[in-house]
């Protein structure tokens, strides 16, 4: 599968990494995330990382309805995708489920470690994205969740939510309609989450080859012929 395919906003450097000296995830994975770790205790409140993107990513404030659509459509693509992976993971003739539960935490790591670069790489934010995520959560849960929104939402609604209540919190702060910058963050956080859950299942594909690429596009493509609608996986 290629997943080399980028946003429609050009990645930018990430400014925390800089500003905060995490460590290069070139150099050292484990230490990068532990830095990151420590990052995300520091900015525990929505409102602190809504401000400080603001501040560090200008483009997030000039933001119109216009470049939002476009980037909507970048988003439904991205999430067909993380939905033909999701269902692939845990399909019982893969059972690509069940042998994650059969790793060790270090098997697990080196896969999630790939979700999260794919991610951070596909996204206009790179790594400082992943300030739009509270916390992390167990890989099956989170697969399981993205499945059960995506059966929830009719055809035309596409992209679909993907909500959080830390992330939520606060919207009810803003104006009626929320400011052009939260829902670009709010997109940028689905397409994230979208991205590394195709990240992650691409790593086990590619590594033990349970599911072949020809089998996954041609998931993909029975999505399209349904119309976008998910029902063609039996939501």
């Amino acid at each position: 599968m290629n997943i080399e395919d980028g946003p429609t906003m050009r990645p930018q450097p990430s400014f925390i990494c800089h500003l905060l000296r995490i460590t290069d995830m070139a150099e050292d994975r484990t230490r990068w995330d532990l830095d990151w770790e420590k990052v995300f205790k520091i900015l525990k409140d929505p409102m602190k990382v809504y401000r400080l993107l603001l501040q560090g990513r200008p483009m997030l404030g000039e933001m119109n309805k216009e470049t939002i659509d476009t980037y909507c459509a970048a988003l439904r693509e991205a999430q067909k995708t993380a939905f033909v992976c999701a269902r692939c993971f845990r399909a019982p003739e893969f059972k690509l489920d069940k042998l994650w539960q059969l790793w060790d935490d270090d098997k697990r790591l080196q896969h999630m470690f790939a979700g999260l670069e794919f991610a951070c790489e596909s996204s206009p934010l790179s790594q400082d994205a992943r300030l739009l995520r509270d916390r992390g959560e167990a890989f099956v849960d989170l697969v399981r969740k993205f499945i059960t929104s995506a059966g929830q939402t009719p055809p035309y609604a596409l992209p679909f939510p993907f909500p959080d209540p830390w992330w939520q919190q606060f919207a009810r702060d803003f104006p009626k309609p929320p400011p052009e910058a939260y829902i670009a963050m709010t997109l940028i956080r689905q397409e994230f989450i979208a991205n590394f859950i195709t990240g992650v299942y691409v790593s086990v594909e590619d590594v033990y080859d349970k599911c072949n690429s020809d089998a996954i596009m041609d998931a993909i493509k029975d999505c399209g012929r349904a119309g976008g609608s998910y029902q063609a996986f039996g939501m």
